[in-house]
C-alpha cells in the first residue's frame, strides 16, 4: 500500500507547489505555507485591520 501511496505522490509531483491546504495544515507555522507570499502578505493585513484582537484561529495562525 504504501509502495501504491509514493507511486500516486511522484505521479503527482509536476503539479505540487510545496503547500498545503489550509483545512490540513497543523499549526500556525504550518498554516503560512498554505499561501504564497502576496496572498499571505493581503491575509495578514486584512487580520491586522479586521481581527486585531486574533479573535479567528486563522488570524493567530497567520498573525506573525
Amino acid at each position: 500500500m504504501l509502495d501504491h501511496a509514493a507511486s500516486v505522490v511522484r505521479a503527482l509531483a509536476p503539479w505540487t507547489t510545496g503547500g498545503m491546504l489550509p483545512n490540513f495544515a497543523p499549526a500556525a507555522d504550518g498554516a503560512a505555507r498554505c499561501y504564497d507570499a502576496s496572498t499571505l502578505a493581503r491575509l495578514r493585513a486584512a487580520i491586522r485591520t479586521y481581527d486585531p484582537q486574533g479573535v479567528m484561529a486563522i488570524g493567530r495562525a497567520l498573525s506573525v
